[in-house]
């Protein structure tokens, strides 16, 4: 399972800095929604996500996030 919850637009690419997170779970029997509703509490805007064992050395959303974050980014 890999979902992003919101991809950068052109517009968002030049407008302030966005608190920018990813969460992940390593099994299927556990649930990302808790650590979706803390973000989202925290007021995290941008929440990569992805399932992806500890031992797996790819992680496609977190590479993504990391290559969309922009100056100012926290």
């Amino acid at each position: 399972m890999m979902v992003m919850i919101h991809q950068l637009t052109e517009t968002e690419t030049a407008a302030s800095p966005y608190k920018v997170v990813y969460a992940r779970v390593s099994t299927d029997q556990q649930s990302l929604q808790l650590q979706i509703d803390a973000l989202q509490s925290a007021g995290c805007q941008k929440i990569y996500q992805e399932m992806a064992s500890g031992a797996k050395s790819q992680r496609p959303q977190l590479e993504q996030m990391l290559a969309q974050l922009r100056s100012g980014d926290v």
